[in-house]
């Protein structure tokens, strides 16, 4: 914020998608494909999603060695919309399966946290879990799968202008994106951002 000192940014975290123009805000980072197709949008950067689970659980009740297993574990359903179904790539095979989530959490930082707890098969973006995986709470599964990317995107109000203050938040997300994604976007998870000012 040094590099524009009369910018104020009041950010508000919620994994529940909101009216922008009704709670006005000027700015929303939000996770996940777009459902409003209209929506004024920036790509901002992806991730690859990844399936994760405790060394606890996995002890407890084996590992998946293919997609279809993933039908007999416990997949904990986020946000992300995980719990109904996940489809998985390698090469030319694609597979696709149903899970019956037992534990449905409204917010990702939440599934992790029952993963972490030996609940369940977590499936997130790499960098949600990066600090798990990388401290041996998690670990991944079926990891020569692609399980498809995770987009952020800023999305601005429709039918308004943004805000040059908006868009000078979210060219300064990007750049520091670019440097190191998971150390500033851990506190960003959660979606919305409205900066008020010049």
């Amino acid at each position: 914020m040094s590099a524009h000192p009369r910018l104020r940014v009041n950010l508000l975290s919620d994994d529940q998608r909101q009216d922008l123009i009704a709670q006005g805000i000027d700015v929303a980072l939000r996770f996940g494909v777009l459902e409003d197709s209209s929506a004024v949008a920036r790509r901002i950067h992806s991730w690859p999603r990844v399936a994760a689970a405790s060394p606890g659980f996995l002890s407890t009740v084996g590992r998946p060695e293919c997609p279809a297993d993933l039908a007999n574990f416990h997949v904990l359903a986020g946000p992300s919309g995980s719990g109904s179904g996940v489809t998985l790539r390698k090469g030319s095979q694609i597979s696709s399966v149903k899970v019956d989530s037992r534990l449905m959490v409204s917010t990702n930082e939440g599934c992790i946290a029952a993963a972490v707890a030996g609940m369940g098969i977590v499936i997130t973006s790499s960098f949600s879990c990066a600090q798990e995986l990388s401290k041996g709470a998690l670990v991944r599964v079926l990891e020569e799968w692609d399980l498809g990317d995770i987009e952020l995107n800023a999305v601005y109000a429709v039918g308004r202008q943004a805000k040059p203050s908006a868009r000078a938040l979210t060219e300064f997300i990007i750049s520091e994106v670019a440097r190191d994604p998971p150390d500033l976007l851990l506190s960003l998870e959660k979606p919305y951002a409205t900066p008020s000012g010049a």
